[in-house]
């Protein structure tokens, strides 16, 4: 995972750029909760891989697919982050 954050007076951007899927989503989940809570960004933005060169690389698809069954789940905290 790569993250670039750009300093400037308003509202701060972080870019996460998704690396392996599984796992590591839902800890770029919970880093993006962190720092929306925390107020040390304003936007989160996910950068997916256009096209799977490894059997593990992160599409839209995987994303997505992670966020819908995060969101069914009986977790009250893990649909919030979800949906937030």
């Amino acid at each position: 995972m790569n993250i670039t954050v750009f300093r400037k007076t308003g509202p701060v951007r972080v870019d996460v750029i998704l690396d392996n899927a599984g796992f590591e989503i839902i800890t770029d989940l919970c880093l993006a909760e962190f720092l929306l809570a925390a107020k040390l960004a304003s936007f989160i933005h996910f950068h997916c891989k256009a096209l799977s060169w490894f059997v593990s690389d992160v599409t839209k698809d995987d994303f997505d697919h992670t966020l819908s069954f995060l969101t069914s789940s009986n977790s009250i905290a893990m649909d919030f982050v979800c949906k937030r």
